[in-house]
C-alpha cells in the first residue's frame, strides 16, 4: 500500500472518536512505520502517539553519527492533539501541547530533552488578534512555557535556538511550531 493510500486511510480513522480505531492506528504505527535500522543509513518513523503528518515526511529520523552516536532530528512540532487532530485557538494553549509531542517523539528515539542541541521556533507573525500581533514573536507566551518545560524534563538545560516569525504554518489554525535536533550516544 502506498504511503499516501496509507495516510488518507489513517487520517479517516483518526478522525472518528471510537477507541477500536484509535487503537488499531497504534498498532498500525508499530508494525508499519518503524524500520530496522541499516548501519549508517537515516532511519525515519512516525511514533505511534504524536499526530500522523501527510506523507511527504515522517515526524522522527536517527542518523548514525559515529559507531557509538546518532543524531535524530524532528519535524517541525505543533500543538495538535493528538487524540483529537485538532489544534486550540491560541498560542499558549499549543505550546504545551507541541513540547509534550516532542518529548514523546524523543523517547520513541531513545532520547530525552537533555539531549536537545539546537531548537527552532516558529511563530505566525499575523494571528487575527490585534493584540497579539503588536507583540513581538518573542513575547507571545512561549518562551516561558519553553523555559518551564525544559526545566522540568532537562533540568534547565537552553540548547541554542532560534525564532522565526512566519507569514503562515502548514494549516491556518497552526500558531506555533518547534523543531529540535538531538544527539544521542550508544548504539540504537
Amino acid at each position: 500500500m502506498s504511503r499516501l493510500i496509507q495516510w488518507a486511510t489513517l487520517q479517516a480513522i483518526t478522525s472518528s472518536n471510537d477507541s477500536h480505531n484509535l487503537a488499531l492506528l497504534t498498532l498500525h504505527n508499530v508494525l508499519i512505520n518503524i524500520p530496522i535500522m541499516s548501519s549508517s543509513q537515516p532511519r525515519t518513523f512516525n511514533p505511534p502517539n504524536v499526530p500522523l503528518p501527510p506523507p511527504t515526511y515522517h515526524q522522527v529520523s536517527i542518523t548514525p553519527l559515529l559507531p557509538t552516536s546518532r543524531l535524530i532530528t524532528l519535524a517541525g512540532m505543533t500543538g495538535c492533539d493528538p487524540s483529537s487532530s485538532s489544534n486550540p485557538s491560541t498560542l499558549p494553549e499549543q505550546a504545551p501541547i507541541a513540547y509534550s509531542n516532542i518529548l514523546k517523539s524523543l523517547a520513541a528515539a531513545g532520547a530525552t530533552p537533555r539531549d536537545i542541541v539546537q531548537v527552532k521556533h516558529y511563530i505566525v507573525t499575523k494571528t487575527g488578534d490585534d493584540k497579539v500581533d503588536a507583540l513581538d514573536v518573542v513575547d507571545r507566551g512561549w518562551a516561558e512555557l519553553w523555559c518551564e518545560f525544559m526545566d522540568q524534563e532537562a533540568g534547565g538545560h537552553r540548547p541554542p535556538d532560534t525564532v522565526i516569525g512566519v507569514a503562515s504554518l502548514a494549516k491556518r489554525d497552526i500558531l506555533y511550531e518547534c523543531e529540535v535536533w538531538a544527539v544521542v550516544s550508544g548504539e540504537a
